[in-house]
């Protein structure tokens, strides 16, 4: 497979290019479009031409040569020139010597364009060319963020090194001259995200040191109350067992138990308000002002 990779990339316009093209236009207007059109000719088959100035050297050979009487050739170089710049033109008033064969040459061609199919290892090109003028592939690539140039003058499918992707693509005339470029990858997108928003995150109803202290106030409540009745109770048992022989023990056994149970639901009611006394204080020490939830544009949450 004819294959060549450029290390550097190729400049698209050389400089002799345009001077040759501003010698050959002087040369046209002494008259002297033998030594123009040889000129011109010459740095088409060097190749090495963007598609302007492509355009331009075939444009101007198409001149010179319908100056020499060349109709043929210049027919075939204004076609060319047309189908890469459409909207070509000649000057008003230029003689029919040259307008006959710029029009004939507008008749024969069409717009040049590339149907580019880019595949994981290769790019293929269709041309849309009734002058058949695109025979080779150019691409511009980057691999690994180093960007070089491979191409087959000779091929429309060439393959594409591993992770390759396609910065430009350029079709190639029989020369080399690139007469056809379409940039692949467009300037990057900036997308900018505005400063993530704070929002305030609620505690949980148990982060919050309030609901303890209410709750361990309750509990203290039904404990106090428990130990008064207690208290009611041990005294009624105290005062029944010394008024001794006048009332059934089974009042007093009764009296006993129910303060048993009294005593038994203080402690308990001490007990939990003690312990969510501890629960609130634990909460009041951990509770913070600051936001703990970062709410960005992107819909992305944060804890911290």
């Amino acid at each position: 497979m004819r294959l060549l990779v450029i290390v550097a990339i190729v400049a698209a316009a050389p400089a002799y290019a345009d001077d040759t093209i501003a010698d050959a236009r002087r040369l046209e207007a002494s008259l002297e479009y033998e030594q123009g059109l040889a000129m011109v000719e010459r740095v088409i088959a060097h190749g090495d031409a963007s598609p302007d100035q492509l355009a331009e050297l075939h444009l101007l050979a198409g001149r010179l040569a319908a100056g020499l009487d060349r109709s043929a050739v210049a027919e075939d170089h204004f076609a060319r020139s047309l189908a890469i710049r459409p909207d070509a033109t000649l000057p008003a008033g230029t003689s029919p010597k040259l307008t006959a064969p710029f029009e004939a040459g507008r008749a024969r061609s069409a717009m040049l364009s590339v149907t580019v199919t880019l595949g994981s290892d290769a790019v293929s090109y269709a041309p849309h060319d009734p002058l058949g003028l695109i025979v080779g592939i150019e691409l511009e690539i980057e691999v690994a963020g180093k960007r070089s140039v491979i191409r087959d003058a000779h091929a429309l499918r060439i393959e594409l090194p591993a992770g390759a992707s396609v910065i430009e693509e350029r079709g190639l005339d029989g020369a080399g001259n690139r007469a056809w470029v379409h940039r692949s990858v467009e300037p990057p997108v900036v997308i900018v995200v505005p400063p993530p928003i704070a929002r305030r995150e609620a505690p949980s109803l148990f982060a919050r040191w309030p609901t303890w202290a209410i709750a361990g106030g309750v509990a203290l409540v039904a404990g106090g109350v428990s130990a008064w009745r207690f208290t009611v109770d041990q005294n009624e048992w105290n005062r029944l067992r010394g008024e001794d022989g006048t009332h059934d023990f089974s009042q007093l056994q009764a009296l006993e138990a129910r303060g048993r149970q009294w005593g038994i639901a203080a402690d308990v009611g001490f007990g939990v308000a003690g312990a969510f006394a501890i629960a609130g204080v634990i909460a009041w020490l951990t509770h913070r002002d600051e936001p703990s939830v970062l709410v960005s544009p992107s819909g992305i949450s944060v804890r911290f």
